[in-house]
């Protein structure tokens, strides 16, 4: 059902002598590639804001809601759109309601976006997801938000409360936020905790390389559709259980797009819900352990399973616990190796804490936040990934100017951080430009 392979960073750890109480960290990449090709209905929610600012004009005299509808009256009339899939619209301001429940009459979807030109007011997106959850939960098919926003919401702590229902009943959610107002903290929160992706939208006049041109937003919403119907796996969750001691720390799904999943405790062992996988598509997560010291010896340190849903085929399916067994030795030559792509991911996820940091820095000390750049910079060369680099170069380019970091840079470089990723490759047991143990520990606090 799942093909499954799990990589350790180290195949050999340090042992460490007796009275010790030096933990240390064990990265694990789960590399998972569906088998299944059973496509369920789509049920699609767009919940989407009707604030006053969304009048604002932003590409070709156009203004943000005219770009709105019209991608969404293009999604709708797609030929993609299968006859089985249901589409609602709800809409939020001040208030929030539905402008259609679920529904495969296209003339009724497109009814109901073209009602959104009736509301305006404030931004109370927790309101409008409330009321998506009357249109999400019921059934068996996958489901999926798509939520689109202008400006900062009024109602964080409301937002906040109501994705835990979304994680809770599986429901991805892809935000998609546009200019430089919107809080792109509380969206990224969001999408991560229930396992969707995050999209940027800029007007005409800027194009940073991670993020979508407004007049673009149709094609974007239209392969954010055929990612969420291909999705044949969904409600995966990680089960580990640890010997004592070991503890999961993260789990950060790392490609195709990066994400930190949900986790809880319970019952003993250590839970990470992971969102869905696409038809025969790898997905690649990364789960980091803390161990306590050891002497040497060759133990189970932990088990790991995973369960899910198959919509497609009506069925909830399991992989059974897998053993995870490492070495640890006094031999420096052994434990000095290290796995390159389970690094390069390592590498890949710790990009954005330092984007994010470099973001924060640039409000009140941009000779730091150009140093921390200038490192995330350095990362991404090594690792190839050519379209961070550029967004980072123009990060750069406006500290060194002296006039800081603008709004929407910051947005850009933080939300590029979780979109542009690549698939690490392999290379040699050791090679060049991987942290070392001290970087390890600054980067992820071990």
């Amino acid at each position: 059902m799942i093909e499954v392979s799990l990589t350790p960073h180290r195949n050999y750890l340090r042992a460490s002598p007796e009275g010790s109480s030096d933990t240390q960290k064990l990265f694990l990449l789960a590399q998972l590639t569906p088998q299944i090709t059973s496509r369920a209905p789509l049920a699609l929610t767009f919940i989407v804001d009707t604030s006053g600012s969304m009048r604002e004009k932003v590409a070709g005299g156009k203004t943000k809601l005219d770009l709105t509808l019209n991608a969404l009256k293009s999604l709708v009339s797609s030929p993609n759109l299968a006859n089985t899939d249901t589409v609602a619209v709800v809409q939020f301001d001040d208030d929030a309601s539905t402008l259609s429940a679920p529904t495969n009459n296209r003339q009724q979807m497109l009814n109901a976006v073209e009602a959104l030109r009736k509301h305006s007011g404030g931004t109370m997106m927790g309101l409008g997801m409330l009321e998506a959850l009357n249109h999400t939960i019921a059934g068996s098919t996958n489901k999926r938000i798509m939520l689109l926003t202008d400006g900062a919401t009024f109602d964080e702590d409301a937002c906040r409360a109501v994705t835990n229902t979304y994680v809770a009943q599986g429901v991805a959610i892809t935000s998609i936020g546009v200019g430089d107002e919107f809080n792109e903290d509380l969206m990224g929160e969001i999408s991560d905790r229930t396992g969707g992706r995050v999209i940027h939208v800029v007007g005409q006049n800027a194009n940073p390389p991670a993020s979508v041109l407004a007049d673009n937003l149709d094609d974007v919403l239209g392969e954010e559709f055929k990612r969420a119907a291909s999705e044949v796996v969904t409600n995966l969750e990680f089960s580990l259980r640890g010997v004592k001691g070991v503890t999961l720390d993260r789990v950060t799904r790392v490609y195709p797009f990066l994400a930190e999943c949900d986790m809880q405790n319970t019952g003993g062992a250590m839970k990470a819900r992971a969102g869905n996988l696409e038809a025969k598509d790898q997905t690649a997560f990364l789960l980091e352990l803390t161990l306590p010291p050891r002497p040497p010896a060759r133990v189970r340190i932990a088990q790991i399973g995973l369960t899910f849903d198959m919509p497609g085929e009506g069925t909830r399916g399991e992989i059974p616990p897998v053993d995870v067994v490492v070495e640890f030795s006094f031999d420096e030559n052994a434990t000095a190796a290290v796995n390159p792509t389970v690094m390069g991911y390592v590498q890949q996820r710790n990009l954005e804490g330092l984007v994010k940091q470099a973001a924060q820095e640039a409000q009140s000390n941009p000779q730091a936040a150009a140093k921390t750049i200038e490192i995330a910079r350095a990362m991404t060369v090594r690792l190839g990934n050519a379209a961070m680099t550029q967004v980072l170069d123009k990060a750069k380019s406006e500290l060194e100017s002296g006039k800081g970091m603008s709004a929407g840079t910051a947005k850009t470089i933080k939300m590029g951080a979780k979109t542009q990723t690549i698939k690490v490759g392999g290379g040699s047991s050791n090679p060049s430009g991987l942290p070392s143990d001290e970087e390890i520990r600054k980067l992820t606090g071990a």
